[in-house]
């Protein structure tokens, strides 16, 4: 999508003429077509896939193979991608308010429908809003809304085995060393970013627990999530327990 010349947003608009609305399709940064077209490429992710099953590796496969790899090699990776896809959706959501994008009127109901992992983040992002640009926006979410510890991202076409024990151990080891050692996330993590901060207490369930359940509390009536009954990567209990409270 293109706005005076210079690219805005990797995304697509579409017209929906039952809600008389406009749907914009946005993937999360190194996903789908924000993500290099080799990453891809079955042939060459095979090879990758095929390097990483030494050493008992589990789940591998050309279809994990890049993002498995590059999350395993330096699992930060999981925050910065999604404090970028945070930015962008956010400045798309200026445009969209202000009526700069084509094709779009302007308007200030912006609601989300999320999928997977994206109800993680757009959970955060109605949590933090700290320009009160979501005040009203609501979300649909479907098989997701536990905490990243709760989830379980495994299987052939998600991450590899190596990958997910890289991203479960690097978090827990940053939330409980209060992310000493890594200034970067620390500054985003501390109180000059309060709104952002909102991402560690999606990390560990047991820990910023009253901080967690207290916002969500309060944006509790713009949320509704649907989960499979048989779900083994997101568990229905799992996201029950975040979104209301233990059981």
């Amino acid at each position: 999508m293109r706005r005076n010349g210079t690219s805005i947003f990797h995304g697509r608009i579409h017209s929906q003429k039952k809600t008389g609305k406009a749907i914009v399709l946005f993937p999360i940064a190194f996903h789908m077509n924000r993500a290099p077209e080799e990453w891809s490429a079955p042939r060459d992710m095979a090879l990758v896939a095929d390097c990483r099953r030494q050493n008992k590796n589990l789940y591998t496969s050309f279809v994990n193979a890049a993002i498995s790899t590059r999350l395993e090699q330096h699992p930060q990776r999981f925050s910065w991608s999604g404090l970028q896809t945070y930015m962008d959706v956010i400045k798309l959501t200026k445009h969209l308010k202000k009526g700069e994008i084509e094709g779009v009127p302007a308007n200030d109901e912006i609601d989300f429908l999320a999928y997977s992992i994206c109800v993680f983040f757009t959970l955060i992002l109605l949590m933090a809003d700290d320009e009160g640009l979501y005040i009203n926006s609501k979300l649909f979410g479907f098989c997701g809304g536990a905490t990243m510890d709760r989830m379980y991202p495994s299987p052939r076409y998600i991450l590899d085995y190596n990958a997910l024990q890289s991203l479960y151990d690097y978090f827990a080891k940053m939330v409980n060393a209060n992310f000493s050692g890594e200034d970067r996330l620390a500054h985003y993590m501390g109180d000059l970013h309060k709104g952002v901060s909102y991402f560690k207490t999606m990390l560990l369930y047991h820990h910023f627990i009253e901080e967690r359940e207290q916002r969500l509390k309060e944006i509790a009536d713009r949320i509704s999530v649907l989960s499979l009954k048989k779900d083994a990567i997101i568990p229905p209990v799992e996201v029950l327990n975040t979104l209301t409270g233990g059981l």
